[in-house]
């Protein structure tokens, strides 16, 4: 199968781990999942990814600590971040961190495929 796009799942929840790459495949792209922001980095592959699907609320570096790494390091790829925690504020400083939008869980999968092909096309 020819993939179009490769995207980064990080989440650790393995079952939404299981969720993102199923649904990523299902639009024909290949998708990698990790467990932790440590896990993503530490992989060595960062510059392979077209796209980035990365939970803010993690164990270890949260999802708006790895875009300041990456914005630091000058990894200029697009980030769809996604959370269960509603907090006032959240989508703005998730914004200025680097991500293309936030999603909200749960979330349905048409909601998080726009974000994502907006996100690519940018």
């Amino acid at each position: 199968m020819n993939y179009t796009k490769t995207i980064a799942i990080i989440d650790d929840d393995e079952s939404m781990q299981r969720a993102l790459v199923a649904l990523m495949q299902s639009l024909g792209h290949s998708a990698r999942s990790y467990s932790s922001a440590e896990a993503f980095i530490e992989g060595g592959q960062i510059e392979i990814f077209d796209c980035i699907i990365t939970d803010l609320q993690m164990p270890g570096m949260s999802g708006v600590e790895l875009m300041a790494r990456l914005n630091r390091e000058r990894y200029n790829v697009p980030i769809v971040a996604i959370t269960a925690q509603k907090q006032p504020g959240l989508e703005g400083r998730v914004l200025v961190a680097g991500a293309k939008s936030l999603v909200y869980k749960p979330f349905d999968a048409d909601t998080l495929v726009y974000c994502v092909t907006r996100a690519l096309h940018f």
